[in-house]
């Protein structure tokens, strides 16, 4: 009898297990790669990147200073590129709001992507919590090149817990230890169903050896700023 108890309580934890996989690797086909272009000197150069959130079909959210080259260039332009499908797509700059590092990209033409889904609850403290983006120190590992950014591509994922009760002064934020980098910023945080609970945005310096945290912008914030924006 403890046996098949034993047994049972296994495939229950392992199911719940394999659901949360799920659930993450579903909120990643809302997450993509924020390339940006500029061709101030004539010719089109890459700048760098970082990732965004798709909160309408056709809307990215990201962090502020991933767009901010386009406050004073105005030949920086964005590619919107996708973690699945076969092409990558043309967007603009329509709202940002530096105080809070957000900003709002909209997808020219008729491009529309897959929604991701808000979570306006309480995060729990010690809650599992997954960052989902494209982080640039991995595209150096892997010797990725141009053409290989705008290629679609499965975003990384890192897990960490939140640490409740510890928010920035400046910004309404998360603290937690799924580790990002630079790349992953305007990325989100999710919890163990998928569900956006905040956009990575910084983290701490680790000076002496001590530990590297890490901060998203927290779903209040995020709200706030669509609601200003007209986004339902």
């Amino acid at each position: 009898m403890r046996f098949w108890i034993g047994l049972l309580l296994a495939c229950l934890f392992s199911a719940a297990a394999w659901g949360d996989a799920a659930d993450i690797s579903a909120a990643s086909r809302s997450v993509v790669r924020v390339a940006v272009f500029s061709s101030m000197e004539g010719q089109r150069s890459y700048v760098g990147h970082g990732s965004g959130i798709v909160v309408a079909p056709d809307k990215i959210v990201t962090n502020a200073h991933v767009a901010e080259s386009a406050n004073y260039d105005p030949s920086a332009t964005f590619r919107i590129v996708p973690s699945e499908g076969g092409q990558s797509y043309e967007a603009k700059l329509v709202a940002t709001l530096p105080g809070k590092d957000l900003a709002l990209l909209q997808l020219s033409g008729d491009a529309r992507l897959t929604p991701a889904t808000l979570f306006s609850g309480i995060v729990q403290d010690g809650s599992d919590v997954f960052a989902i983006g494209y982080p640039a120190n991995v595209d150096v590992a892997l010797e990725s090149n141009e053409e290989d950014l705008l290629r679609p591509q499965v975003p990384v994922k890192t897990r960490g817990t939140v640490s409740a009760g510890r928010s920035s002064k400046s910004i309404d934020s998360i603290l937690h230890t799924a580790p990002i980098a630079p790349g992953n910023s305007g990325g989100p945080l999710v919890d163990a169903c998928g569900r956006v609970v905040g956009v990575n945005s910084f983290g701490s310096v680790a000076d002496g050896g001590g530990s590297e945290f890490y901060f998203a912008v927290s779903i209040r914030e995020l709200a706030a700023f669509l609601r200003a924006q007209n986004v339902g």
